[in-house]
């Protein structure tokens, strides 16, 4: 300053050229520091400032910095350092608010673009990180318990999970087990965090109608002499008509939903379902009994024998009608085999099957002729082979003296009759009558003549 007040005192008395130099190297001089100031300035301030004067910049100018003001559970610079300052509280890592100081390094030969030295306050945020909590929608069955709700989360950085959280999640819905079928909104509350801002998306609950199983309708029953289940009964749905059954026959069944607003059957449809179902009879056999007779004689007594009849049934109990026997055989028919034709039986509860028997019609048997024993002359004719029936003798079968004879028999009907040793050939009888025994008395001798 001194110097500046001869400078002006020259000025104004208009120097000489003497002078006018010094004055110019003044000027020149202050041009210089004038100079030299605004490069300094240039130096300190490298970016906008935030705050409204000159200073260091903060890191939130996306086409500035390499790193967003937002929490990414990692190290983040606030502002960079710059020439001529130092910082101090410009890193984070946590979501909030935090002030950075700013430091000249040489407040003695730099100043801020405002004039001053002193350090600089300046406040910076890193946000919180935006975090997605949904409800999973999910589904029950209506009278069903309230389940147990689950969340999803969308939006944790750098292994960050549901355990960097605060609080415990809180649902709400109005569903209860009496409540009718149809959609419920699922919302959650409770959840905080410092780190990350979060938005809370609610779930659905779909309550649907309880699905009934169609009833099981029975096939292949027959008939056991015990009550058979022809339509299963089961929870949800109640059965009329005739769902069981004793004997064989044609039943109908109806099952009606107990609930058509809260259950369905499991083909999608409420109405009753009809069932026709059959207890077959069971298979009885019922068979003519074989027969033999010898030709000539009467038509045998036929009889008939079951194989099926179940335990505790009765042929007077479970068979109706009068049992019918036809067969072809009389007493004059030949020798063979006649089929025993039987009918006229009925069951309710049995499918009988007829089963032929066979008349077997056998030869006559005819007793060999008797040949007497034991004949001794007697003086008149006596019969050595006698007559019988169903065969013809020949030769003699009788005669007057003593001697050997021989007689033929033969069958009336070798066809239809047959010996009784199996033959059919004519027999050959030797018989014999032998001499009779004569005694003579002689002069007190007796002699004895065949």
């Amino acid at each position: 300053m001194p110097k500046n007040k001869p400078s002006m005192k020259t000025e104004a008395a208009k120097p000489g050229p003497e002078l006018r130099n010094k004055a110019f190297i003044a000027i020149a001089a202050l041009f210089a520091i004038v100079l030299f100031s605004c490069l300094l300035m240039f130096a300190v301030d490298d970016g906008p400032d935030t705050s409204g004067d000159s200073g260091p910049i903060m890191n939130s100018d996306a086409s500035l910095t390499e790193i967003s003001l937002v929490y990414s559970g990692a190290l983040i610079t606030g502002m960079s350092d710059g020439d001529g300052y130092s910082l101090t509280g410009n890193t984070g890592t946590d979501a909030g608010d935090y002030v950075a100081i700013a430091t000249l390094d040489d407040p003695i030969n730099t100043t801020w673009p405002d004039g001053t030295t002193e350090p600089k306050t300046i406040n910076w945020t890193i946000l919180k990180a935006p975090l997605l909590v949904k409800v999973k929608d999910c589904s029950i069955i209506v009278g069903g318990d309230v389940p147990s709700f689950r969340l999803s989360y969308q939006g944790f950085v750098l292994g960050d999970n549901v355990s960097s959280l605060e609080g415990v999640p809180v649902f709400d819905c109005e569903y209860e087990p009496n409540s009718p079928i149809g959609d419920y909104t699922i919302s959650v509350s409770g959840l905080t965090s410092s780190n990350y801002e979060i938005s809370f998306i609610d779930g659905n609950l779909e309550v649907s109608k309880k699905i009934i199983p169609v009833p099981i309708e029975c096939t292949d029953l027959t008939y056991n002499r015990n009550e058979q289940i022809g339509v299963e009964s089961g929870e949800g749905y109640i059965l009329t008509g005739n769902p069981v059954g004793f004997n064989a026959g044609e039943y109908s069944a109806i099952a009606t939903l107990l609930d058509t607003e809260k259950t369905e059957w499991s083909d999608g449809t409420i109405e009753p379902k009809t069932f026709d179902w059959v207890i077959a009879k069971a298979s009885l056999k019922i068979t003519a009994d074989d027969k033999n007779v010898t030709i000539g004689n009467d038509t045998p007594q036929f009889t008939i024998s079951y194989r099926g009849l179940m335990t505790g049934d009765s042929t007077s109990s479970s068979i109706d009608g009068i049992v019918t026997y036809e067969c072809e055989y009389s007493s004059l028919s030949p020798v063979g085999n006649y089929t025993i034709f039987v009918s006229g039986l009925t069951s309710r509860n049995y499918e009988i099957e007829f089963i032929n028997g066979t008349l077997s019609v056998s030869q006559k048997i005819i007793a060999s002729p008797n040949i007497k024993q034991d004949l001794f002359y007697i003086g008149f004719e006596q019969v050595g082979v006698e007559n019988g029936d169903g065969y013809t003798l020949a030769g003699d079968t009788s005669g007057l003296n003593a001697g050997t004879y021989s007689a033929i028999a033969t069958l009336g009907d070798s066809a239809n009759t047959v010996w009784s040793d199996g033959t059919t050939e004519p027999k050959t009888l030797s018989w014999t009558i032998a001499k009779a025994k004569l005694t003579a008395r002689y002069s007190g001798e007796r002699i004895v003549f065949g």
